[in-house]
């Protein structure tokens, strides 16, 4: 009868050892994989809050100046009432500038009627030159309702500019604000024959008037009180902050999280068909309308969760002491500026990534 001959001790550690090490390998390649994965996502989260705060951030740039006055001869008004959004008034009777940045060029402002996140921002209309009213006139009067999104509704609030008067707002004093009852605006406005007027929405409110003549949006960085917590320490939040116009008090949205540097230029018309770039404010409304052609707007971002494997001192754009240099070669001469990362924890392995946006204001002259 022939005998069976079982495992011995030895055959069996090594199956098992054998057996740990695929287990081993087969879990080192997975951890890898899942680790890849989730960097990847967040990658592509990142790019995606980006790309949303971008477009954000270009409209608001091409939208400001629109339904600005020019000229605001015999009136005043009242504007921003934080201190820290006070230095960029223009109150209480200069007309108001609709782009300004700080000296820093980290915060900026933009001011416009169609600022704002209300329906009544949106609204407009005209006076012809025989003082009759077109809600949302489109050119015609077979087609006075241009559209029902233009269109003045009850309580809406507006300003109205004398279109042939170098675009001087009709008011007095701080009566300067129309309201739209139905079919008309009460007080009724002065106006003269043959001249003809725009009218702009502001704010729908039945009990409060506006206290500034349009709509205002200023964005900056801030490090919160509770940072993301894939962001690296000490990067900051960038936000869009929304002016109240009825109080000059500000809610504000964050709109792109991470971020370590906010720099800003504006392009001025050298009157040669060039333009160069700089990280002052106009001092005035008409000089501001007469130069200025371009805003530029860098934004360093991180990019991705921290990832310990990556170093961002290889890459090209890194140069000692702990900054990110840059050369924007669309501009001539090139714009040239860095944003220092010392104050980052562990700043060496994220990924970076500089956001360039350039747009072109669409409401100043």
């Amino acid at each position: 009868m022939r005998r069976e001959r079982g495992v011995t001790l030895i055959e069996l550690l090594v199956s098992l050892l054998i057996f740990t090490i695929v287990i081993a390998l087969t879990l080192e390649f997975f951890t890898k994989q899942l680790t890849l994965t989730t960097s990847q996502s967040r990658i592509s989260e990142s790019s995606e809050e980006t790309l949303s705060a971008i477009e954000t951030l270009r409209r608001d740039i091409q939208t400001a100046g629109y339904g600005l006055p020019w000229d605001m001869t015999g009136t005043n008004y009242s504007e921003a009432t934080p201190s820290s959004a006070a230095p960029y008034n223009d109150a209480p009777s200069n007309p108001p500038r609709a782009i300004i940045i700080d000296n820093a060029n980290s915060y900026l402002v933009l001011k416009g009627s169609a600022l704002n996140i209300n329906k009544a921002s949106k609204h407009w209309g005209v006076y012809d030159s025989s003082k009759i009213f077109h809600n949302g006139f489109s050119g015609s009067a077979a087609a006075s309702d241009y559209t029902n999104l233009n269109r003045f509704v009850k309580n809406d609030h507006a300003i109205i500019l004398i279109v042939d008067n170098d675009r001087r707002i009709v008011g007095s004093g701080s009566n300067w604000s129309y309201k739209y009852n139905g079919s008309d605006f009460a007080p009724p406005p002065l106006l003269a024959f043959n001249h003809s007027y725009l009218v702009y929405g502001i704010i729908n409110s039945a009990t409060s008037s506006p206290k500034a003549p349009f709509n205002r949006i200023d964005y900056y960085i801030k490090t919160p009180g509770n940072l993301p917590t894939n962001c690296a320490a000490h990067t900051k939040i960038l936000y869009r902050s929304i002016m109240k116009s009825s109080t000059g008090r500000f809610t504000s949205y964050p709109i792109l999280d991470c971020v370590t540097g906010f720099h800003i230029r504006l392009g001025i018309d050298n009157g040669n068909g060039t333009l160069s770039y700089t990280s002052s404010p106009f001092a005035t409304a008409a000089d501001e309308r007469a130069k200025l052609r371009e805003v530029r707007v860098y934004l360093l971002v991180q990019n991705g969760k921290k990832d310990r494997s990556y170093d961002f001192r290889n890459s090209p754009e890194f140069s000692l002491p702990s900054s990110y240099s840059f050369s924007d070669n669309d501009t001539s001469p090139p714009i040239s500026d860095s944003f220092d990362l010392s104050a980052i924890t562990d700043w060496q392995h994220y990924r970076w990534k500089l956001i360039k946006i350039s747009a072109m204001p669409r409401n100043l002259n």
